[in-house]
């Protein structure tokens, strides 16, 4: 590979992005700059002989990274602006990969987390692979859509069974990570039938304890004086002997 060759394209292709006029398609700019970037990084590792190995692991490192972050932003205990920094960092790292293939690989793990941040009102966008007759692949879409917006298990489970019957592939694959990130939320009923079971367990518990007071009367208070300590007077029953008056 001639590295004076890919450092002086680089340095043109930054020139032309620069000469764009400001506030023209800012969506479409960064994300050229971004792939500028990872060009660089590409190309500076190449240069510097840094080994596919280490690059590879801190890129699944940070990955785990704009995981944790990502799962903590849905929660509210995260911002946006940090989850948007962890996947900047992690996209550069994967870029920085030399083996082509494992670099695709990591870019479409960091598609797949990308479109659970970007959704917007659980309009999550699922490239289609064109692996899938279309219809299989809209009703897994669909199923996929709705278990994001209602985060339910019945609705997680009824869009596996439809993803699962998919031709393996970056569609499978990116439903699959969409749905293993959901956060499930418990339904009414669901949270209901938990309240009345912690209630009953309760008051079976209530029960139980009145029945055996019922059954052995005093003897809380004979447990009581066994494991009181008998240098210390009874306030119930009056001083120990040891401390009766003269």
């Amino acid at each position: 590979m001639d590295l004076k060759a890919g450092k002086d394209a680089i340095f043109f292709a930054q020139q032309a992005i620069h000469a764009i006029p400001a506030g023209y398609n800012v969506e479409k700019v960064q994300g050229l700059q971004k792939v500028l970037d990872g060009l660089q990084m590409l190309w500076q590792n190449i240069s510097d002989g840094v080994t596919d190995e280490k690059t590879i692991a801190e890129a699944r490192e940070l990955i785990e990274i704009v995981k944790q972050k990502l799962q903590a932003w849905k929660t509210g205990d995260e911002t946006e602006k940090n989850v948007e920094i962890a996947f900047t960092i992690a996209r550069n790292k994967v870029m920085g990969i030399i083996d082509n293939a494992k670099r695709i690989e990591l870019n479409l793990e960091l598609d797949a987390l990308e479109e659970q941040f970007t959704a917007d009102g659980g309009q999550v966008i699922i490239p289609n692979d064109g692996k899938n007759k279309q219809s299989d692949f809209d009703k897994a879409r669909a199923a996929v859509l709705k278990a994001v917006e209602t985060r339910l298990q019945k609705d997680v489970d009824a869009a596996r069974k439809l993803v699962a019957k998919l031709v393996d592939g970056p569609s499978k694959d990116a439903m699959n990570r969409i749905l293993d990130g959901i956060i499930i939320e418990k339904s009414e009923e669901e949270k209901r039938k938990e309240e009345e079971a912690k209630r009953k367990e309760e008051e079976k518990k209530r029960k139980a304890e009145e029945a055996r007071k019922k059954k052995y009367p005093g003897i809380d208070d004979a447990l009581d004086s066994r494991n009181r300590d008998t240098n210390t007077p009874d306030p119930k029953w009056g001083e120990e002997k040891g401390f009766k008056k003269k």
